[in-house]
């Protein structure tokens, strides 16, 4: 399969995602979040043996100090990267917030409540931490999310995926179902983008706004066959 036709795929499981996703209550996303601060702390050994080949790589290939440092793990930030699930898990949920509501001459009631946007495809370079970052802030909302991060941190992100977030996820009440990878669909196509040896973000951005296009497209045409 080619890396378009895998993005395509991916996107299009993740969109099918989102819609029970949306469904989730606040205890049960809680839960998987709890069950994924927990596994950051039990596995961190792993994961800093797969951050080393990556800084070993990086060291090897001549990247700059800083952009090591960026894609470097240590138990300090392993331990941050777990209290911040944990923060994200004690925040109030967002979705089904009513943020206004307001009552029309005729006696029509009107409410502006919050909802999950469904899918966010978000491209980072190696910063490992965002992986996590961003997978937990997209759960928590109610949205299923796509990640793509630069290859010079595949170990790493391996690592989290095999380690965390699928651990973590089998812990959701929807993981078991065809269309409950929530976030393990994302980080499988960053995975699956970096081992195709293709670095080109403009390339999946192109193709991600591309299956958005198209996914609007069919939700106007739906809307007008009745």
């Amino acid at each position: 399969m080619s890396l378009e036709a895998e993005t395509l795929d991916a996107l299009k499981s993740a969109r099918a995602a989102a819609r029970m996703l949306a469904l989730c209550t606040s205890a049960s996303k809680n839960q998987a979040l709890g069950a994924l601060a927990t596994m950051l702390r039990e596995e961190r050994g792993a994961i800093l043996a797969a951050n080393a080949g990556d800084l070993a790589r990086a060291r090897a290939s001549g990247m700059a100090g800083a952009f090591v440092e960026r894609l470097t793990l240590n138990d300090a930030r392993i331990k941050a990267m777990a209290r911040g699930v944990e923060e994200v898990a004690a925040l109030p949920d967002p979705v089904g917030e009513v943020i206004a509501r307001w009552r029309r001459p005729n006696g029509l009631e009107i409410s502006q409540v919050r909802v999950p946007i469904g899918v966010i495809a978000i491209i980072y370079e190696s910063r490992p931490n965002v992986t996590v970052d961003a997978g937990v802030l997209g759960l928590k909302a109610g949205n299923a999310v796509v990640l793509r991060t630069g290859s010079a941190a595949l170990g790493t992100v391996t690592a989290l995926v095999d380690r965390v977030l699928r651990p973590a996820l089998e812990e959701h009440p929807y993981a078991a179902t065809p269309n409950g990878d929530i976030v393990r669909l994302a980080v499988d196509l960053g995975v699956a983008a970096s081992e195709h040896g293709k670095d080109d973000r403009a390339t999946l951005l192109a193709q991600a706004m591309q299956s958005l296009a198209q996914a609007r497209s069919e939700r106007r045409t739906r809307s007008f066959n009745p």
